[in-house]
């Protein structure tokens, strides 16, 4: 049933089935909006709201701009008619530039959002740059008026910007200061959104488990709430398929994209069409069904030629056909695409490394289907400098780890090309005695590499069965360690006190000496505290100055006083740092558990303990708490 823009609507008629607060959550006394506007002027507001979070409900026949509106509520109208377009495809007519708008009114609120829908619009037409730029005109002029949601929105968007150039610390720092903007101000419809990205977060970094959690919270708040967004459904539904996908349930993850593809097609946002329609694709590839996911392929390509969005749409297309064509076993094909989409990548503003990865290993697996193995030798060492430049920017911590994984995998798969070239090489020879010479000098001199490669290959082994579990800062244990007690744990049920520590201002000590000086007083904590401890005591870094210390215990222990020794031979150390001296304390959070318990509900206890330390932290530092 069409909608349409006719009849002029009235203060009450608005307000009897409209509410702002019961749309999006937001009292009236953390609503920036609510005290700008007049109370004449509130039901352009709810409008606006419900364009947002409930664009499904709007009725347009109810809805059209009052003669003589006042200049907040034509904004208000123009922006919730914008919205509506997007969320749910509804057609509407050009509206006027509304940064010149809101600059000639005077209203630095409507400048403001109306330059973050600018600035989204140019990031969805791969104009980065421009839009990043745009997007801190808007974070400053918010933050001047104190418009907090504006803030959180805008935030969220320089994160995705980041994630476009696989640049996951930024993206998760600006996540987390959107989400702690709209959970001070009580925004559920923004935090549905903010835990979605913060899933995305996890997902690029392959942590499905924690991916799994946040989109789960994000679902939860959504449904809960009622909202009724085709877009963003569509985008929990598509982000709730890719985990149950990776995560090996491949029933769900159809009817999830199923629900994604279903939503996307009532929006007006071609982007999230074609990549839904991308998605499916993959998804039929990657268990065997490549007709279907060649006909989501050609919808998808369908769709580019009826729209004016960013290159980097119609690669995504080139990417479903060149690996729907790869389960096709059409290696030909499977080339062409993938160098299509590649093309395109190389001139977009986007870094989406993720992505070339995978079009880069399509080409490995096609070329060597085809016996090419040096074509797929040379893209094979290619995707294995990008994946080592993105392990850079993704992890911290635990990039040696990671890196050593992929070394691994990479010597293993070098040496198995390098093998299928010898064999192939040695076909030849049987064919070609004339070639002799030339031959038996190619065999010694890749006979020379692989074994080369082995040596490397058993040598960094050795060295990585060390880094594997050790900080390579501090000396303590690192997370991956700590993953591998809990699971030995099982069969111990004898107590165990656990025990975070950190650092009291740590951060403000970092900023004020620098990190080489940070970097000092970590290592000589660490000293100091296995100086304290016994031989069956395990001490973990789990992150920055955050420690874990593991403590058997035999039932005569005096846990405080365990507690109250560590605490005080930190406050009496004394560090040193050329002439520079330094005092630096600790605050700590524990708790008593058997080792059956911890394996079974690490997640609950260590919770529990970091509330505690949370609790130490807030009496003061210096102390510790434990949790009952």
């Amino acid at each position: 049933m069409k909608r349409y823009l006719s009849f002029v609507i009235t203060y009450f008629a608005l307000s009897a089935s409209f509410s702002a607060q019961a749309a999006c959550n937001v009292e009236p006394q953390y609503d920036f909006l609510y005290k700008q506007v007049e109370s004449d002027e509130r039901s352009m507001l709810n409008f606006y709201y419900h364009s947002l979070c409930r664009p499904g409900k709007v009725q347009l026949s109810e809805i059209s701009l009052p003669r003589n509106a006042s200049a907040q509520s034509t904004a208000l109208y123009y922006f919730g008619l914008l919205n509506l377009k997007k969320y749910e495809g509804i057609a509407i007519d050009t509206p006027p530039d509304l940064v010149q708008f809101g600059q000639q009114a005077g209203i630095d609120w409507i400048t403001a959002e109306a330059k973050l829908n600018k600035a989204i619009k140019l990031l969805e037409s791969d104009q980065l740059s421009e839009g990043e730029l745009l997007l801190h005109e808007t974070v400053i002029l918010a933050r001047e008026i104190g418009y907090k949601r504006l803030l959180a929105r805008a935030y969220r968007w320089l994160g995705n910007i980041k994630m476009q150039h696989s640049n996951i610390k930024a993206s998760l720092n600006y996540y987390k200061m959107a989400f702690a903007l709209v959970n001070e101000i009580g925004d559920d419809f923004q935090a549905t959104m903010t835990l979605n990205n913060i899933a995305t977060v996890y997902m690029q970094s392959e942590e499905w488990k924690q991916a799994n959690i946040n989109i789960k919270r994000a679902l939860k708040l959504y449904q809960t709430n009622q909202y009724d967004n085709s877009l963003f459904e569509a985008i929990l539904y598509a982000n709730s398929s890719a985990i149950y996908f990776a995560t090996g349930d491949h029933e769900q993850a159809a009817t999830y994209m199923r629900l994604a593809l279903q939503e996307a097609d009532k929006t007006g946002s071609n982007r999230i069409k074609f990549s839904t329609l991308s998605n499916m694709s993959q998804l039929y590839s990657s268990v065997g069904r490549p007709t279907e996911a060649l006909d989501m392929a050609q919808r998808c390509l369908d769709l580019s030629k009826q729209s004016s969005e960013s290159p980097v749409m119609l690669a995504t297309c080139y990417d479903s056909f060149s690996t729907a064509y790869l389960a096709q076993e059409n290696y030909d094909q499977t080339i062409a695409y993938a160098h299509k989409s590649l093309d395109i990548l190389a001139v977009s503003e986007s870094q989406e490394t993720a992505w070339e990865l995978q079009l880069l290993a399509n080409l490995v697996n096609a070329y060597e289907k085809q016996g090419n193995y040096q074509q797929a030798l040379n893209y094979m060492k290619q995707s294995a400098l990008l994946k080592q430049d993105f392990n850079r920017q993704t992890y911290n911590e635990e990039i040696i780890s990671e890196k050593g994984a992929l070394e691994r995998t990479l010597n293993k798969r070098e040496v198995e090309l390098l093998e299928a070239t010898n064999a192939l090489q040695a076909a030849k020879l049987e064919e070609q005695r004339s070639k002799n010479i030339l031959y038996t000098a190619l065999f010694i001199f890749i006979s020379y590499f692989a074994a080369r490669v082995f040596l490397r290959l058993k040598r960094s082994n050795s060295e990585l069965k060390q880094q594997n579990h050790t900080d390579l800062l501090t000396g303590a244990y690192n997370r991956r360690y700590l993953e591998q007690w809990i699971k030995q744990e099982t069969l111990i049920t004898s107590d165990v006190l656990v025990s975070v520590l950190d650092i009291d201002h740590f951060k403000s000590f970092n900023d004020q000496h620098g990190h080489d000086i940070g970097d000092m007083v970590l290592k000589e904590t660490v000293q100091v505290l296995q100086g304290q401890l016994r031989k069956q005591d395990q001490l973990i870094r789990w992150g920055g100055e955050e420690f874990i210390l593991l403590i058997p215990l035999d039932g005569h222990e005096n846990v405080a006083g365990i507690l109250e020794r560590l605490r005080g031979c930190i406050e009496s150390h004394h560090y040193a740092y050329g002439s520079q001296q330094f005092n630096v304390t600790i605050s700590l959070g524990a708790k008593v558990c058997t080792g059956q318990i911890l394996s079974k509900n690490w997640d609950e206890n260590f919770a529990q303990i970091d509330a505690a330390l949370y609790r130490a932290k807030s009496a003061g530092r210096n102390r510790y708490q434990i949790a009952v």
